[in-house]
């Protein structure tokens, strides 16, 4: 049996932060034990850079795998975020993003947004 093959994050997720007008994290690829903390750090860093009571909109539409250790960045940040008075939105349009959601009961704490064209996050 060949030993198992080991990917670097980076490989797996890209991510990008952009906090003006508002904060916006931008992941595409896979979100898994190797690879959420690279996305916790983004959604700190955004929730760092934006002023109280912000929204920030986690943009999940190009995320091809969540796993539970992803579930648990999104809902640690959601915690974070809430109790710096501002507010997380997912936007989460495809089921490898929603499902999970789903099935954990964050998707009705998170305000899981299914449409890219459509996302309500306030200027």
């Amino acid at each position: 049996m060949p030993p198992p093959v080991s990917v670097p994050a980076h490989e797996l997720l890209t991510i990008r932060v952009t906090v003006a007008p508002s904060a916006v994290v931008t992941a595409a690829g896979e979100v898994d034990s190797c690879s959420a903390p690279l996305l916790a750090a983004a959604l700190q860093a955004a929730a760092d850079q934006a002023r109280a009571g912000t929204e920030i909109l986690a943009d999940l539409s190009a995320v091809t795998f969540l796993d539970s250790a992803g579930v648990h960045v999104l809902a640690d940040a959601h915690r974070r975020v809430t109790a710096a008075g501002g507010r997380l939105t997912v936007l989460a349009v495809g089921q490898a993003v929603r499902r999970p959601l789903q099935l954990t009961g964050l998707a009705g704490a998170l305000g899981v947004e299914p449409d890219a064209a459509h996302p309500t996050i306030s200027a």
